[in-house]
């Protein structure tokens, strides 16, 4: 397995701990009327720290777990929703995956949105590794 591939099923296999319904856009586009969380994973650019070819590359980026939740309610509940989202992740290491550890480096919390049926509150996950 590749360290991409590792990373992604690393993140994936943490965000599958929650008790919402996941939608995978690159899966389909079938979004329920109730509750659910948008997943999308955007790796940023590589990076090798150390000299030798055969040393580790840092690779980064942000996992993105959108909340979607029907509008309606007051701010502070779908905060409180998107911070248990961000707590799942922790600021720690997750489970190796074929040998790679997925270090989380923080969580993030944006302002949420509508979009007309659905408040959307975007919760950031920001990782490092070095594979």
């Amino acid at each position: 397995m590749t360290p991409e591939a590792a990373i992604t099923v690393a993140l994936t296999t943490r965000a599958e701990t929650l008790s919402y319904t996941l939608i995978y856009p690159s899966v389909g586009d079938d979004r329920p009327d109730g509750e659910y969380v948008e997943v999308r994973h955007l790796p940023n650019e590589t990076e090798r720290r150390m000299l030798k070819a055969s040393d580790p590359i840092e690779r980064q980026g942000i996992y993105q777990l959108t909340l979607c939740s029907p509008a309606g309610q007051y701010p502070a509940v779908y905060d409180e929703k998107a911070g248990a989202i961000a707590s799942a992740f922790g600021r720690a290491a997750l489970p190796a995956v074929d040998g790679v550890t997925v270090h989380i480096v923080k969580a993030a919390i944006a302002q949420g949105t509508s979009d007309g049926k659905h408040w959307r509150v975007p919760v950031s996950i920001y990782y490092r590794t070095h594979a």
